[in-house]
């Protein structure tokens, strides 16, 4: 346990990284100050209560014999139900079972400490939070752990039609910590939240029959090593934003490598990505009329961090506007290396063209002390209605 007592540290450490130093002062304040710096990078959710493992629930899985010893979880069937907020060291392995999170009209969170944890499910999610105002997954140093879902099934009480994942959240999750996790959604979704997710470390590995990591809310990175191989898109969501403050994210999609309904913002970190095998596809995915872009969003930004773009479609794609003022970039595309159907504006960068149909595409082009290699197909620089500046 001597183990578990050094978590309250590190737990306000990695506070620390995602609320930054004034971070009590920055909840107190009126939300119209806040919401005036937003273009600020911070975390976005709030954390309201940190782990207490001066209690901590035990629970040591083994198929037919899971021994618990604490309050809040019960076993049956194979099955541990978490059902009161608190902190739960898990240990140990189910061939076939299931972690449940359900908290009902508690408030509060469930922290969920794995050390060497293995779950296969055939009929849900290995991990399944069905309500919890925060489920926080804290990998320890130096652990293995697996998470699996089974190939048919759906959730009854969402009853979507595409609801698989090997982790699946009705809320908030949050992932970090030092150890290793490999998540396998045979069914659809390698991690889905019906919220937020947040990674702020851990080694990540994620293999997914459709997308690798989903959100409603937003996807936010903060830390940690982040590698996805899915069938749909690596990383997306349905209605919010995907901000990468940092961490080294990977990803092989048949899709997308990066598909937000809102805004894409890179702030630091690395991400490489091969969309559907890279640009010498793009006839594969143009007769197919399949997306398989590099990073795409509403809106995309990138202020830093570097970025390894290998795709069939465009490299970045914004459905409005695309912003770069910092990073560095490698890019090939097999169709446009940099496109956006409003403004592109690009200021102090070099950005590195290896393959493109147009280098730099959209309505409207402005470039600042921009230095461009681009091999296009096409034109290197291409600027619609509102015009093409450059300057510095």
């Amino acid at each position: 346990m001597k183990k578990v007592l050094s978590i309250v540290l590190i737990f306000v450490v990695i506070l620390a990284a995602l609320l930054g130093a004034s971070a009590l002062k920055e909840r107190l304040r009126p939300a119209a100050e806040e919401a005036a710096e937003a273009e600020t990078p911070k975390e976005q959710k709030t954390i309201t209560n940190a782990m207490d493992v001066s209690d901590a629930t035990i629970i040591r899985l083994a198929d037919g014999d899971t021994a618990i010893s604490g309050l809040g979880a019960s076993v049956q069937d194979g099955q541990v139900t978490i059902a009161y907020p608190g902190t739960y060291w898990i240990e140990g392995s189910l061939a076939s079972g299931q972690i449940v999170v359900d908290l009902g009209d508690f408030d509060g969170a469930a922290y969920l400490v794995l050390n060497g944890v293995s779950v296969a499910c055939e009929d849900g999610p290995a991990l399944y939070v069905r309500q919890a105002d925060l489920a926080a997954v804290y990998l320890m140093e130096g652990s293995e752990n697996t998470l699996r879902d089974g190939a048919d099934y759906m959730i009854q009480e969402i009853q979507e039609k595409k609801t698989g994942a090997g982790i699946y959240s009705a809320d908030d999750l949050l992932i970090y910590g030092d150890g290793a996790l490999t998540v396998t959604g045979a069914s659809a979704d390698g991690i889905r939240s019906k919220d937020s997710l947040i990674i702020a470390g851990g080694a990540i590995t994620v293999y997914a029959a459709d997308d690798g990591l989903q959100a409603s809310d937003l996807v936010d990175i903060y830390g940690g090593t982040v590698t996805i191989g899915a069938y749909g898109d690596g990383i997306s969501t349905t209605e919010g934003a995907v901000t990468l403050y940092g961490g080294a994210v990977t990803i092989a999609s048949a899709g997308d490598g990066i598909d937000a309904m809102g805004d894409v913002t890179v702030w630091d970190g690395s991400l490489s990505v091969t969309a559907y095998g890279g640009a010498e596809n793009y006839g594969t995915v143009a007769l197919a009329d399949i997306s398989a872009k590099g990073v795409k969003g509403q809106n995309v930004y990138i202020a830093g961090g570097t970025l390894s773009l290998n795709t069939a479609d465009d490299g970045i794609h914004g459905r409005q506007d695309v912003t770069i003022t910092g990073g560095t970039f490698s890019i090939a595309a097999g169709d446009d290396a940099v496109s956006a159907a409003g403004t592109l504006e690009a200021r102090d960068v070099r950005i590195d063209i290896a393959e493109s149909y147009e280098g730099l595409e959209g309505d409207t082009v402005r470039l600042s002390g921009v230095e461009l290699t681009a091999a296009a197909q096409n034109n290197g620089v291409d600027a619609g209605e509102g015009g093409f500046l450059a300057y510095g």
